[in-house]
């Protein structure tokens, strides 16, 4: 059995690592796709603010939310992720940075991640974030985590199969 790095990210990835692995036996070929995937919302975020909850960059962390983000950071610690996804929003973006100065993991801040703007429909968000994890789902990560508001989140399980 030997291991070879893939040379790149598809092209139309370029927001993806190209760190995946495939691994080769003498019967059959097996590329390593996603096979975890993490989807956490927010710590706490300061809601008493005069900063919209709808609007970038919204409300920061509470003081709680901080401490919420490094519970956070040392239950992914040993969970094997390859990458992080996160809202630009600053309630999302400091939660996920949090998890980055722990564990040492890349992260790109993705659009498709935000909270619903002012007016935009909620079959408009799920379609975003569906077609983000499509992406993500094609990408040579193994494990990644999602950081992310309700309504994008809700969009996103609602992709998910359910379990008997």
């Amino acid at each position: 059995m030997q291991n070879a790095k893939f040379p790149s990210a598809p092209p139309r990835f370029p927001h993806i690592p190209a760190h995946g692995t495939m691994t080769r036996t003498r019967t059959k070929k097996r590329y390593r796709m996603l096979q975890e995937l993490y989807l956490i919302r927010h710590a706490q975020p300061n809601r008493n603010s005069s900063i919209r909850y709808d609007v970038e960059p919204g409300p920061p962390l509470t003081p709680h939310g901080e401490e919420e983000a490094r519970q956070a950071a040392d239950w992914l610690a040993d969970r094997g992720l390859d990458y992080i996804y996160s809202s630009p929003f600053l309630r999302t973006s400091s939660t996920a940075d949090t998890i980055v100065e722990r564990l040492g993991l890349p992260i790109s801040y993705v659009s498709a991640l935000a909270e619903h703007g002012p007016g935009e429909a909620q079959d408009n968000v799920h379609q975003r974030v569906t077609s983000f994890l499509a992406e993500v789902e094609q990408s040579p990560l193994r494990s990644c985590l999602l950081y992310t508001s309700p309504s994008p989140r809700d969009g996103l399980l609602s992709r998910m199969p359910s379990s008997a």
